[in-house]
């Protein structure tokens, strides 16, 4: 398992069913978490591999008259750009740059000022070290689904970031305009065939905050991402996002 990262390759070399092998992993803690450790082991190995053929090169034979008459080492310029992606995403990977997230945002009455959005710079350094998403929920789905069913769908996720999130937190609209809740993710799921996805909590979502707007008065439209920590740590949605910056003001 550790070699191929395959359980078919393993239940074969093992000399056991497959449905055998899945049945212990379903059944036995112990061998599960033996198993998650092949796979990671796997990963790593091949990891090594990779970025030790970006660095290094690979040798390949030069034929002549159908004989080897010599070596030539190539490298692989797309397994340098997917390393690249992988350790450095905030400047390598383009699918941090998918969209913006649908944030709006008001400035206290009193006060006439002019925002603009973040730079695409600021917007892929947020996104690369973000680890929650944060979801705009209406009262009865919020009640129903989020606290009631320990889940919350359907959800847009960019790919890139589907893998990196850890947890999910909701921001209740208007009346109350604030994030109060935020839950450990069990699994993101495809949700049905709408291209969107369902995220399963670990456990019931606890309470925080509340996280109100500040005297900018943000309204969440999707999905946005943030640092859980950071939010943990906010007293108000002005401490979390960096999503809109003075641009001019006037009294």
């Amino acid at each position: 398992m550790a070699a191929s990262c395959s359980f078919t390759f393993a239940a074969r070399a093992a000399k056991v069913a497959y449905n055998t092998f899945r049945l212990h992993q379903r059944n036995d803690p112990e061998f599960a978490r033996q198993v998650a450790e092949a796979e990671q082991q796997a990963a790593e190995l091949l990891h090594a591999r990779c970025f030790k053929a970006a660095i290094e090169g690979e040798l390949e034979p030069v034929y002549f008259q159908g004989e080897i008459v010599g070596h030539i080492k190539k490298f692989d310029s797309r397994l340098r750009i997917e390393l690249m992606r992988a350790h450095m995403p905030a400047q390598f990977d383009t699918l941090y740059d998918e969209g913006e997230e649908e944030v709006r945002v008001v400035t206290d009455s009193a006060v006439s000022q002019t925002f603009r959005s973040e730079s695409r710079k600021d917007r892929l350094a947020r996104r690369a070290t973000s680890d929650t998403v944060i979801v705009p929920a209406r009262e009865g789905g919020f009640k129903r689904t989020f606290l009631g069913k320990n889940q919350w769908y359907a959800i847009r996720i960019s790919p890139a970031m589907k893998d990196r999130l850890k947890y999910i937190a909701a921001y209740q609209v208007a009346p109350i305009s604030a994030v109060t809740h935020i839950a450990e993710i069990k699994e993101i799921r495809p949700y049905e065939d709408s291209g969107k996805y369902l995220v399963e909590f670990k456990e019931p979502a606890q309470a925080i905050g509340p996280i109100g707007p500040g005297k900018l008065h943000y309204t969440f439209q999707g999905p946005t991402y943030v640092q859980r920590d950071k939010l943990l740590k906010a007293k108000t949605l002005e401490d979390v996002l960096t999503l809109w910056r003075k641009a001019e003001a006037t009294t």
